[in-house]
């Protein structure tokens, strides 16, 4: 098994998530997440940016570049010039950082369906 995905399992296993939900946060088919423990078939980059963006680390913790798990620190504009959503749109998500600070961010409509999957299928205590 690669470092990436002794990662990967790290992560998951830190955060109860399964080797099936795993399967739904990546698209993939069933018995891919097998062959990667197996060592015959690697993610793809586009796979571990997913599962990077998932559990908030940066890519380069996956592929083994840096030991520090800690998300890279992005800055946010605050003089104004930050893009204003439009007053009418289809759906969002809102995330309260730490900080107090509320970031709306748009979802495409055909991006909907499968996000409420992932997200009841990571945090089922959201739908009860």
């Amino acid at each position: 098994m690669d470092i990436s995905v002794s990662r990967i399992f790290y992560l998951a296993k830190q955060k109860g998530i399964s080797t099936a939900f795993l399967n739904t946060l990546i698209n993939a088919y069933p018995g891919k997440i097998e062959k990667w423990k197996q060592g015959s078939l690697a993610p793809s980059y586009h796979e571990l940016t997913a599962i990077a963006n998932f559990f908030n680390v940066p890519i380069d913790y996956l592929l083994g570049n840096v030991n520090d798990p800690s998300p890279i620190a992005r800055a946010v504009p605050d003089n104004g010039t930050e893009k204003k959503l439009p007053a009418k749109a289809g759906s969002y998500i809102c995330i309260v950082e730490r900080t107090g600070a509320e970031r709306r961010i748009p979802v495409p409509d055909d991006k909907l369906d499968r996000l409420v999957r992932l997200l009841e299928a990571g945090l089922p205590e959201l739908f009860e």
